[in-house]
């Protein structure tokens, strides 16, 4: 296994925070159903491996440093609500997402 002497740049939690923000914005200004989804699905990534990550070392928000380690039971506790709270959180916000359309049936027939 490797020790290396500083974290890269991907394991900085603020940079996942802005990029998934960015993602997030977008594919809810161009109503993007698929891209809403993506997002949701790099915050569940990025974050469970953070919080291992921060398990060890604390979590590393750039401008402000590493926060101390994370308490195993609140690491556990974590991991098993997160996925919960994201698909609850998917599920509320995809409302933005359905277009209503008037179909007229008289012109189909």
């Amino acid at each position: 296994m490797t020790n290396l002497k500083s974290r890269g740049i991907f394991h900085c939690t603020t940079f996942w925070l802005l990029l998934t923000t960015l993602i997030l914005s977008y594919s809810y200004i161009e109503k993007k159903l698929n891209i809403y989804l993506l997002s949701f699905m790099i915050i569940l990534a990025f974050t469970s491996h953070h919080l291992r990550d921060g398990n060890r070392r604390g979590l590393w928000f750039y401008p402000f440093g590493s926060s101390p380690p994370i308490d195993k039971s609140l690491y556990l506790f974590l991991l098993a609500v997160l996925p919960h709270l994201l698909a609850c959180a998917y599920q509320t916000f995809k409302g933005g997402f359905t277009k209503n359309y008037v179909v007229d049936y008289s012109m189909v027939v």
